[in-house]
């Protein structure tokens, strides 16, 4: 990401939030465009879009750190497997697939 003009690596919610309220407002403007309303509560809609929105992440897990010390890495808290997994959810989303859903 950049802020404030500098090159940041961010990951976890940290950097998934604003990428996907980004994404999600950028679908809400096609939307208008197309003169449809705003998508508003959304995830039924994903959950029954058999995860044709996206990439699925099989690979790979999530890591839990210690008691707020999040320079000690722990357990590997939530792997990634096959379809929806608390690690990626639907995984890496595509966004043409997300516009012609939702758009």
């Amino acid at each position: 990401m950049i802020v404030q003009g500098n090159l940041q690596y961010i990951d976890g919610t940290s950097g998934a939030a604003p990428i996907t309220a980004a994404v999600f407002t950028y679908v809400n403007v096609q939307r208008m465009r197309n003169g449809k309303g705003p998508l508003g509560y959304i995830t039924p809609q994903l959950y029954t879009s058999g995860g044709d929105v996206g990439q699925d992440i099989t690979y790979g897990f999530t890591q839990q750190t210690t008691g707020g010390d999040f320079n000690i890495l722990c357990a590997k808290a939530f792997p990634a497997v096959s379809g929806w997994d608390a690690a990626s959810g639907h995984g890496s989303v595509h966004l043409d697939k997300l516009l012609k859903i939702f758009a």
